[in-house]
């Protein structure tokens, strides 16, 4: 019987608070026995300032206590227990510790004077510089010592491996501009001594025309050795966890072959060639960021970020090229290493900057994108340790597990730790290799990989596995295609397997009996696909929604047939719903709204931090009850809901024009904890929200999301009538309630579009909960008139990003006879 719990995610565990009654051993179980419930592996430990460990406390006493704690209680709960190696992500400073022993061990890059003549400067970013040996030792010593010191015994029984979140230390995403439009040529304090007494000549010489793209065999020379100074870091760290017992694990902000050309920050140039470093693990890795297919795309020209205004829709959050995969082989090279240096799991860190509105059924299609080119470790991004302060607003979906969402994230995860399972059954036998075009573009031989990435397109859409290798290693397979030296080839092999509907991404394992099994899933399409798919000689009639996997042949065969609809009938939505909770308004500046009527139980909510002061309607807001909202503390106070117009003034908001909401400057994560605690406004009524200029200014800009304000907003309060249209900001769950009549012998009622979680009930008596499609529901026998109820969960969005999300039924639900 196969054995799903090895293979279940193990999210970043975020640490984000130091506070002791937060860390006790009682609050620790709640969590992790949390963490067991929400279908997770276990946890990457993972300390994130500010809020959580300082630098004088990380690798303190309490902060190995703490550990210890964790590490229990993942036992207790057959949970694995990982951590990350650094003080923050990245690793390397260790709090800084490292720069107060070694100040010189700064990085560095080669830059072109007006003069042409070539010099080393260091650089603001990535202390300390990896290329140096003495860098990795401190690192050791100061972190892997001090767990061995505090926590060894568990080594192997308690701790599993340490995973190293290094993303890149030469240059990321965020640091492109501190490049001012050169690119990035490495250097170090010994890089021109060392690379002459590894290849017998002096680089200085060739180092314009390396810079000019041209460097030919010494470009090759060049590069490598900045690979293999960059390689060493991983590769002590992971030697010291084979001494200790550990498994290794980690992934750099990797973008796949592009050329310089193409983009500036190629993961060719600023880590190496993947088939020699991933060498240096025991689980090769990748990281998946964004909402897209294709989560390299913030690194060049084809950057997506979403963007919001106050209270506006979702039209400008999701990228309309979601599904677009041409430029990402990044998963496709981390499988193809971990399959020719004989690895047994591909890791990959996926859903970071997904934002809050996301839906189960597109997390579904980005960790499917992944399992289906072979990575079968996946760790979510993230959840916090508690949900306070900035992890509100730059938080990622595992973060459902905090309210009332337990069983959706189940669902993800046991969705996720099914079939990195499954596809792990058997080996990867692809027919085709794909040569990897690397040392031919170190040496400037091409200036564009275009081909590559042509040719796998091509292949994905042709139903064609295949594996991307070094070409001597290649060789071995029925057929290699070159397409950097030979192009594109005219003709391509026969599809290793055909489906009528729409294109499938598939992958072939042969299992130890010799069977052959094919997984498919729907992953480039918006909407369920059905069709006739032949196999191996054998043709069966499947149904796929987007995201889901299906396995043909072998003893775990699993696949749906479409559904034949009979009787088919529609019972009409209702105009209104019922809310189990208060509609609310968050405040980031001194407002004023208007009551159309008398509003009863109006509630006005201030942090805690920014509550002196503070008047309504010009009187001074005094008996406060101390509450939480999620677990930050806020006054609550009973105000006023008389009709009129009505003023909320914070001096902390004090500004000198007393209409303007353009309350401060852009807020970026150093200043994120402000923007996450607004004053909220509480109380059974809808809204109705006026605004003028939509994205009039920005008030919030971090990874992939940008909020904007309106120029201005009128704001009208209204008693409740249960439109959804009046709660922009609302967050819990809706009823649609309706009637209907009917005989059915197999009754099954179907949400043909549904968004996010919902819990159906006939007759009061659940029928089942579903979190992405086919949002069916087999109620059985039906006669006469039933009543019909759909509870949808609202998201975090409108709370905590302040726009509408779109969720529940969208259109009328059908009943019909299956």
């Amino acid at each position: 019987m196969i054995n799903y719990d090895s293979f279940r995610p193990l999210p970043f565990y975020f640490v984000n608070t130091r506070t002791p009654e937060d860390l006790t051993a009682v609050e620790i179980d709640k969590s992790m026995k949390k963490v067991k419930e929400s279908g997770f592996g276990g946890i990457i430990f993972f300390n994130t300032p500010s809020e959580g460990f300082d630098k004088e406390l990380y690798l303190s006493d309490f902060f190995f206590e703490v550990t210890e704690r964790f590490i229990l209680s993942c036992k207790k709960y057959g949970l694995e227990f990982w951590f990350m190696d650094g003080y923050s992500c990245p690793p390397g400073n260790v709090g800084d510790k490292i720069e107060k022993l070694a100040p010189q061990l700064k990085q560095q890059r080669l830059t072109r004077k007006d003069d042409g003549s070539i010099e080393p400067v260091t650089v603001s970013w990535g202390f300390p510089a990896f290329e140096e040996p003495e860098s990795s030792r401190l690192f050791i010593e100061l972190v892997y010592e001090e767990y061995a010191k505090h926590v060894g015994k568990y080594f192997g029984n308690g701790i599993n491996g340490i995973l190293s979140d290094t993303d890149n230390r030469r240059i990321d995403a965020f640091m492109l501009d501190q490049l001012h439009g050169e690119y990035y040529f490495p250097w170090s304090s010994g890089f021109s001594a060392g690379f002459e007494k590894k290849y017998g000549y002096k680089i200085e010489p060739y180092l314009n025309d390396i810079m000019d793209l041209k460097g030919g065999q010494q470009g090759i020379d060049y590069w490598n050795y900045a690979s293999e100074l960059y390689f060493q870091w991983h590769e002590n760290n992971y030697q010291w966890c084979q001494y200790h017992n550990l498994k290794y694990t980690w992934h750099t902000s990797d973008t796949g072959p592009f050329t310089l050309p193409e983009v500036i920050r190629s993961s060719i140039y600023t880590e190496g060639n993947p088939f020699k470093n991933y060498v240096h693990a025991d689980y090769p890795g990748v990281d998946h960021e964004a909402r897209v297919l294709d989560g390299g795309t913030h690194f060049d020209q084809r950057l997506y970020r979403s963007v919001s205004t106050f209270g506006g829709d979702e039209s400008k959050i999701r990228s309309k090229n979601f599904s677009k995969t041409k430029y990402d082989l990044r998963a496709k090279y981390v499988a193809s290493a971990a399959k020719l240096l004989g690895k047994k799991k591909a890791m990959c860190e996926l859903f970071a900057g997904t934002n809050l509105d996301v839906s189960t059924e597109d997390l579904c299609r980005i960790a499917a994108w992944q399992i289906l080119q072979g990575i079968n470790f996946l760790v979510p991004h993230a959840v916090h340790h508690r949900f306070h302060k900035h992890s509100k607003i730059h938080g990622a979906p595992p973060e459902q597990i905090v309210r009332a969402g337990v069983p959706t994230v189940k669902a993800l995860n046991d969705f996720m730790g099914k079939y990195c399972c499954l596809i792990s059954q058997g080996s990867w036998t692809p027919r085709v290799a794909v040569v990897d075009p690397t040392d031919k573009i170190l040496s400037g031989e091409i200036t564009t990989a275009k081909e590559i990435f042509e040719l796998t397109d091509m292949l994905n859409f042709a139903n064609i596995d295949y594996i991307i290798l070094p070409k001597e290693d290649a060789q071995k397979y029925e057929y290699v295609f070159d397409p950097v030296a030979d192009g594109i080839p005219a003709e391509l092999p026969a599809p290793d397997f055909t489906f009528t509907g729409e294109t499938l991404l598939g992958r072939i394992n042969t299992l130890d009996s010799g069977e052959k099994v094919l997984f498919v899933g729907n992953i480039w399409s918006d909407e369920t696909t059905a069709g006739t798919l032949t196999f191996n000689g054998r043709s069966v009639e499947i149904e796929l929604a987007p995201g889901e996997i299906a396995v043909i042949n072998g003893p775990f065969e699993e696949f749906r047939a479409p559904v034949v609809r009979q009787n088919v009938k529609s019972v009409a939505l209702p105009a209104c719903v019922k809310f189990n909770a208060d509609n609310h308004i968050p405040f980031h500046w001194n407002a004023s709204w208007t009551n159309a009527v008398d509003l009863p139980d109006m509630r006005l909510t201030i942090p805690c931090e920014i509550a002196e002061g503070a008047k309504f309607d010009g009187e001074l807001l005094t008996n406060g009850e101390i509450i939480t909202i999620f677990d930050d503390f806020y006054f609550a106070f009973t105000v006023s809901g008389k009709a009129g117009k009505h003023t909320l003034y914070i001096p902390a908001w004090d500004t000198d024009e007393e209409k303007s909401i353009d309350w401060r400057p852009c807020v970026t994560l150093a200043n994120l904890s402000d923007f996450s605690m607004p004053a909220r406004l509480f109380g059974n009524f809808d809204l109705e929200l006026t605004t003028y200029n939509d994205f009039h200014h920005q008030v919030y800009a971090y990874y992939n999301l940008q909020m904007y304000y309106p120029e201005k907003m009128d704001i009208v309060l209204k008693p409740r009538t249960g439109n959804v249209a009046g709660s922009p900001f609302f967050y819990g769950k809706i009823t649609h309630t309706m009637e209907f009549d009917g005989e059915y012998q197999n009754a099954v009622i179907e949400l043909p579009e549904c968004i996010g979680t919902v819990e159906v009930f006939v007759d009061g008596e659940s029928v089942g909960e579903k979190y992405f499609r086919p949002y069916r529901f087999n109620v059985g026998k039906l006669q006469g008139k039933h009543l019909l109820e759909i509870v949808s969960d609202a998201p975090l969005t409108g709370f905590f990003e302040e726009f509408r999300a779109s969720y529940g039924p969208q259109c009328d639900p059908v009943i019909f006879e299956a």
